[in-house]
């Protein structure tokens, strides 16, 4: 897998959200973060939240990524100004190739 390939596959899909700021980074060799500050998140719930993204990458997610564990983290812009965006450990989903299920925070 090319990973440049990768990323600019994974910013037109995230870009498809309409006005975000995104930041991908591939963590270890099996975890791909997904971090998106956005004020289209603003009154949406966390899970929503992640349900938004989810879908925006979903093709990849299942093509390219399906060796990934996938970490989504989505803000606002007022939430990372309060400094919430290092409370990103409750926003995390997994991929197992067959869909996305929740995963516990880390203690």
């Amino acid at each position: 897998m090319d990973r440049r390939s990768v990323l600019i596959k994974l910013e037109k899909a995230l870009a498809t959200l309409g006005d975000v700021k995104a930041d991908v980074l591939f963590e270890n060799d099996d975890v791909v973060k997904i971090e998106i500050v956005s004020n289209i998140f603003k009154d949406v719930i966390l899970t929503k939240r992640i349900d938004m993204v989810s879908n925006a990458i979903l093709d990849i997610s299942t093509t390219d990524l399906i060796d990934f564990n996938i970490s989504i983290i989505a803000l606002t812009e007022n939430e990372v100004n309060l400094g919430l965006k290092e409370n990103g450990n409750l926003n995390v989903i997994v991929s197992n190739g067959e869909g996305f299920a929740a995963h516990p925070p880390l203690n």
